[in-house]
C-alpha cells in the first residue's frame, strides 16, 4: 500500500515541459546586469538625498522646538509675574477689607449705644403717657358716672361738658402721640 500512495503522490506533481519553463536557459546578460546596476545606483542616490533631506528637516524642527521652548518660557515667566501680582492684590484687598470691617463695627457699636439710650428714653416717656391716659380715662369714667347718676347735676354742670370734650380731644391727641412713639420705638 505504501507503494501505491507514493505513486499517487508522484502522479499529482505537475510536470512542465522544459521549453516553457526555461529555467535552465535563463541567464543575466550584460543588459540586465547594467539595468540592475543602474537601479541600485539610483536607489543609493535616492537614499542619500532622503538622508540629507531628513537631517535638514530635523535641524529645522529642532530650531522650531527651541523657539517653542523659548515662547513657553516667556509665557511661564509672564504667568508667574501675574500670579505674584494677583497674590499681592489679594493681600491688599484682604487688609482693606479687615480695616473696613473694623470701622463698620465701630460705627455699629456707636450707633447701637446711642440707640439704646434713645430707646430707654422713649420707653420711659411711653410709660408716663400710658399712666396719664389711664388716669384721664379713670377720671373721665368717674365723671361720666356722676353725671349719669344725677341728671340735675348735669344741667348745672352743662358748661363742664365742654371741658370733658376738650379732655377727650386732648386724650385723643395723647393717644395719637403714643401711637407715633410706639411706631418710632419699633422702627
Amino acid at each position: 500500500m505504501n507503494e501505491k500512495s507514493e505513486d499517487k503522490n508522484q502522479d499529482i506533481k505537475p510536470v512542465r515541459p522544459e521549453a516553457s519553463s526555461g529555467r535552465e536557459k535563463r541567464r543575466i546578460k550584460g543588459g540586465g546586469f547594467l539595468f540592475s546596476s543602474m537601479i541600485t545606483i539610483l536607489n543609493l542616490i535616492g537614499l542619500i538625498v532622503l538622508f540629507l533631506w531628513f537631517f535638514n528637516t530635523s535641524g529645522n524642527q529642532q530650531q522650531a522646538g527651541q523657539n517653542f521652548i523659548e515662547r513657553i518660557s516667556i509665557l511661564e515667566e509672564g504667568f508667574t509675574t501675574q500670579e505674584v501680582l494677583m497674590q499681592e492684590l489679594a493681600q491688599d484687598v484682604d487688609s482693606d477689607l479687615k480695616f473696613v470691617n473694623k470701622e463698620v463695627r465701630k460705627l455699629w457699636d456707636l450707633s447701637n449705644k446711642r440707640n439704646k439710650v434713645n430707646i430707654t428714653k422713649l420707653l420711659a416717656s411711653t410709660d408716663e403717657i400710658e399712666k396719664s391716659i389711664k388716669e384721664i380715662n379713670k377720671t373721665l369714667t368717674e365723671f361720666k358716672k356722676e353725671l349719669s347718676d344725677n341728671s340735675k347735676r348735669i344741667k348745672a354742670v352743662e358748661p363742664q361738658f365742654d371741658k370733658v370734650e376738650s379732655i377727650e380731644i386732648t386724650l385723643k391727641t395723647i393717644e395719637t402721640q403714643l401711637m407715633l412713639l410706639d411706631d418710632s420705638v419699633q422702627a
